[in-house]
């Protein structure tokens, strides 16, 4: 058997390896010449996966063939080569079609709200860029009049991509107005005033509606040259309150939605045929507002009455929007706000989950390995979506304050209590290296990880805390 991989990221290596184990040869594809896994495949070939064209001439062998069937790793915007890939060559996997219902994130919420599952008020906002004067204007006066229907605080996003990037967090219609100029290439410009913009200095750090990670961009998508643009867009909302401020008008569509309150959570799962196999709820663990960044999950296990009828509600929510999306074949991540009764869906996608959790946290808290599963479907071997069991986890990545790193511990140093196990530990913090605010994914997960196991997420939680507070960091 024959796989293709869109996307060779670092992230990648654990499906090459479970492909590998099952004797399948695998292709992989990315913009990045670097990437790890052009060289772990068995093939890698240095395409612009955002090019269709280019990689379906790639794929193609002398006689027209092609691979038999697709793998992806955490992509973002360019899901649909992988669309493309499976239509052209008449592969089980997703479509197109659905690819671009799940990374456009304005046809996202239409094709939701249309079925009913999606009740929050959303907005496209085109970009600014190549626009005239009276355009930028027109497009900010009209959503600000939009605006004045919305229930605040709202999330103003990029259109595409994932990565918690460039997400404003607005709390009323005025840091709304804020927020677009900022768009528009003409930050510190007042409010409610036309005319000149005031000088791009303007305001502090914490200044409303500032975007968090405003100038992050398509180095944290798989698969295109660095430098090129593109979308990486959000998961968890972060806040508006702090940045990077942009030079220049926003290049990409972005959206508005109302804001739904709740306790954020995400979800790995798998579709098998058309039938929808939840694999892990996992409850997200967040740092203060303004940032909101995910550091932790724990997962939740179903021992209690409460949390197997909130899996069950998940299921239920999650199988239909799988069914709207016409999702097949694929794996599949999603990320909630629950409150009470209420399931939302803030985003999904036909794909697995990144920073660690479908190679690492789920396998080790359900026993199953969504790509090696994944391939096993494809490859017509026994296999199985059901979780053996689900073990009480936590991962946390190292959010440490900004500063200088003075000490590393030990795993020897832990000091863990007896009921905290730890499970695993990677840790790429050195002695010397200066850490920045934690303020978006890019800026954490880079560091490592580490996974404790046991009863009470309160314990893990206060174990986790213990474990942080052992390294030493100098602030300054």
């Amino acid at each position: 058997m024959k796989a293709v991989l869109i996307g060779a990221g670092e992230e990648s290596l654990h499906t090459i390896e479970a492909a590998r184990r099952l004797g399948v040869s695998v292709t992989a594809l990315d913009g990045n010449p670097e990437a790890p896994g052009l060289k772990a495949a068995d093939e890698g070939l240095a395409v612009d996966i955002s090019r269709e064209d280019e990689v379906l001439d790639a794929l193609r062998g002398k006689d027209g063939t092609g691979p038999d069937f697709v793998l992806t790793g955490p992509l973002g915007r360019y899901l649909t080569t992988a669309g493309v890939v499976n239509d052209a060559f008449h592969l089980r996997g997703i479509s197109r079609q659905s690819a671009v219902w799940c990374t456009d994130k304005y046809l996202f919420h239409e094709k939701l709200r249309e079925a009913g599952l999606r009740g929050c008020r959303c907005e496209l906002v085109p970009a600014f860029w190549g626009k005239e004067e009276r355009e930028r204007r027109g497009i900010v006066d009209n959503l600000l009049e939009t605006a004045r229907e919305f229930s605040f605080p709202a999330i103003l996003k990029p259109r595409y991509g994932s990565g918690s990037r460039g997400i404003f967090f607005l709390d009323s219609v005025r840091e709304l107005e804020t927020a677009l100029w900022e768009l528009a290439g003409e930050p510190g410009r007042p409010a409610g005033e036309p005319g000149r913009p005031v000088g791009a200095s303007g305001g502090p750090a914490e200044e409303p509606g500032r975007p968090v990670g405003a100038s992050g961009g398509p180095a944290e998508e798989p698969g295109r040259p660095v430098g090129k643009n593109g979308g990486t867009g959000n998961t968890a909302i972060a806040a508006g309150k702090s940045g990077v401020r942009e030079s220049a008008a926003s290049e990409e569509d972005y959206v508005l939605e109302e804001a739904v309150s709740g306790t954020e959570y995400g979800v790995d799962a798998a579709l098998d045929g058309r039938i929808y196999r939840q694999i892990l709820l996992r409850r997200k663990l967040l740092t203060p507002p303004p940032a909101r960044q995910a550091v932790g999950y724990f997962s939740v296990t179903g021992r209690t009455e409460e949390e197997a009828a909130l899996i069950r509600r998940v299921q239920e929510q999650l199988s239909r929007a799988a069914e709207t999306l016409r999702l097949q074949d694929c794996l599949f991540h999603a990320d909630l706000m629950i409150e009470g009764e209420r399931v939302f869906i803030i985003e999904l996608s036909a794909r697995p989950s990144g920073h660690h959790l479908h190679d690492r946290f789920t396998p080790m808290a359900t026993g199953v390995d969504m790509a090696e599963t994944y391939i096993r479907s494809q490859c017509g071997l026994p296999y199985s979506y059901e979780p053996r069991e689900t073990r009480g986890l936590l991962i946390r990545y190292f959010a440490l304050p900004e500063g200088v790193v003075r000490h590393v511990p030990e795993k020897e140093e832990l000091n863990l209590p007896e009921d905290v196990i730890l499970r695993a530990w990677d840790c790429g913090i050195r002695p010397g290296d200066r850490l920045e605010r934690v303020i978006n994914g890019h800026s954490v997960m880079g560091r490592g990880y580490f996974i404790l196991e046991g009863d009470a997420d309160e314990k893990l939680e206060a174990a986790a805390e213990g474990i942080l507070g052992r390294f030493a960091v100098e602030r300054g």
